[in-house]
């Protein structure tokens, strides 16, 4: 049997990988599984790749924005319309990196019961004044939500931040009662324009940047649906309902517009093409993110299913 050495197996499937030309802030190289095709991150030193997703003090200003929570308002309650024709209602949720509780109050208002986990303790803190209930530590997640006893699990692009997702999702697995559902929503590794961008960079010599609003070191992993179906099953969870969507439309333009701001010449073509581009995917039923819906085993899945 093709096996990779460890530390390059596939962390959605464990398929041998090989590397592609892709570096990552001069310390991660990208690799390709050759079996569910999920792309992944591996270091080429000694580089922890911890978060700092949220030591931008403009994360906090852009999920403030009233419009950006519309829009996320929105693909929140597209989900879990599908979410209650599979599962029946909901009356309560864990939502597993959390950030500053955007979600955690949209189930709040929706009257279902909502406790939130992230990493990031100025994030956790900002969800908190907002009167939401989330956790920095594990243990007071374990503490404020017993296993098996929420009707649905959320991951909104958190899975690509970790390095080994097993886990984490057996963990969320265990607080979500039997039977009940798991909603992932992660960066698609197929989307057809990360093959351009790859392009663009390698002939311009990196000089055309339009990659970092698709790659950047902060994901470990770009998953395939194949890739996450196979993640999925792994940990003993069904795959029900799978869609693709953009990135919430009012978002990316005050990225776009904002990396104009800094005199970034693609970022200034793509303030005006990106509303183009994104009707021409939505047009055509793709979308650069998977948003999926799976089943939770009846019985609790044990650590050693995930190897």
């Amino acid at each position: 049997m093709d096996r990779a050495p460890e530390g390059k197996r596939c962390p959605a499937c464990r398929g041998p990988s090989s590397p592609m030309r892709m570096l990552l802030a001069g310390s991660y190289r990208l690799h390709r599984c050759r079996s569910c095709r999920t792309q992944f991150l591996v270091a080429l030193d000694d580089s922890t790749g911890d978060s700092e997703y949220w030591s931008d003090p403009y994360k906090f200003e852009l999920y403030a924005d009233r419009a950006v929570r519309r829009d996320f308002d929105q693909r929140y309650r597209r989900v879990f319309d599908h979410v209650e024709e599979s599962f029946g209602p909901v009356r309560s949720v864990v939502d597993v990196g959390c950030g500053v509780g955007n979600f955690l109050e949209f189930a709040g208002r929706q009257g279902w019961t909502s406790t939130g986990y992230d990493v990031d303790s100025d994030a956790v803190k900002t969800a908190q004044a907002r009167g939401l209930m989330a956790a920095l530590d594990p243990e007071d997640l374990d503490r404020l939500v017993e296993d098996g006893s929420v009707d649905a699990g959320t991951l909104w692009d958190v899975v690509e931040h970790l390095a080994d997702p097993a886990p984490v999702l057996l963990r969320l697995a265990s607080k979500i009662r039997p039977g009940g559902a798991l909603v992932i929503e992660t960066p698609d590794a197929d989307f057809p324009v990360r093959p351009v961008v790859r392009w663009l960079r390698s002939i311009s010599g990196g000089r055309i940047k339009l990659a970092g609003r698709m790659y950047y070191w902060e994901h470990k992993i770009y998953f395939t649906v194949e890739g996450l179906r196979r993640l999925l099953r792994r940990v003993g969870c069904e795959v029900v309902w799978i869609t693709h969507e953009n990135s919430p439309r009012v978002k990316m333009s005050r990225l776009w517009e904002r990396s104009a701001t800094e005199g970034r010449l693609a970022s200034k073509v793509m303030v005006r093409a990106w509303p183009w581009l994104d009707l021409a995917t939505r047009l055509l039923g793709m979308g650069n993110k998977i948003i999926l819906v799976a089943r939770v085993p009846q019985t609790t899945v044990g650590a050693g299913s995930t190897g």
